[in-house]
């Protein structure tokens, strides 16, 4: 159960875990066919400058929508439930995705395998 600790919010989802999640991860099999799995899609499309090459090309794609968003629905800078931060631009909210993203995959190198994918 090491392996999952933190892999999901408990906090908000684990009402509807299903039955069989837990059971899942003690099944060596699975965890083997996880972590080759992970480490292939680490070395290719989940590679750093992968998502950050996908994230601008999303920005790009909706730069020209973004303020008509952001004047229609005007949230920027204001408090929003569950989260935590509210960010005061439409560029700190990319950059906090980049954060959240790249600190998602150093945990989850670290839970299948960091040295297998440097």
């Amino acid at each position: 159960m090491l392996l999952v600790r933190g892999l999901c919010c408990r906090w908000n989802y684990s009402d509807h875990l299903p039955f069989w999640w837990n059971r899942l991860w003690e099944n060596k099999k699975f965890n083997s066919s996880l972590k080759r799995r992970y480490i292939a899609h680490r070395k290719s499309v989940l590679r750093n400058d992968n998502i950050d090459q996908l994230i601008e090309q999303f920005e790009n794609t909706l730069s020209a929508h973004q303020p008509l968003n952001f004047k229609k629905w005007p949230l920027m800078g204001k408090k929003i439930w569950p989260n935590k931060y509210k960010s005061q631009s439409h560029k700190e909210e990319l950059d906090l995705l980049k954060t959240w993203i790249k600190q998602r995959l150093i945990w989850l190198d670290q839970q299948w395998g960091r040295n297998a994918i440097e």
